[in-house]
């Protein structure tokens, strides 16, 4: 119980120290955030940071919507090849199903070939 208390502890006081190490991260992150627009010294500098930010969110918007417009077509192409692939899979049923037919039509011509000529013999 005395290690166990122990334990308990030392784990408590991990999670205190991870949970400053975090909240650190997050200060400093802001900090940072903070000094870039600190940095900005004119109203010119200004103007050219909102352009870049506009100019950086209109290209993340145009792929976007190209990557969507290019999902959307080749899920349309998946759909016609699988369209096609089940047409061609029926085709081949139908003729595999036309050749048994055919098969089995010469078999028994065959056969009755073959029996006409055992009457004529006897």
């Amino acid at each position: 119980t005395e290690l166990q208390q122990e334990l308990d502890l030392r784990n408590a006081q991990i999670s205190d120290l991870q949970q400053q190490i975090l909240s650190f991260n997050e200060e400093k992150e802001k900090d940072r955030s903070a000094d870039r627009w600190a940095r900005l010294a004119s109203m010119v500098e200004a103007k050219i940071a909102a352009q870049y930010l506009f100019d950086t969110a209109t290209e993340m918007t145009a792929s976007a919507v190209l990557s969507t417009s290019e999902i959307r077509d080749l899920k349309s192409q998946l759909e016609e090849m699988m369209t096609a692939k089940d047409d061609l899979h029926k085709e081949i049923l139908n003729l595999k199903m036309k050749h048994e037919d055919a098969v089995v039509r010469m078999e028994r011509d065959h056969e009755e070939k073959v029996l006409f000529l055992l009457r004529q013999l006897t």
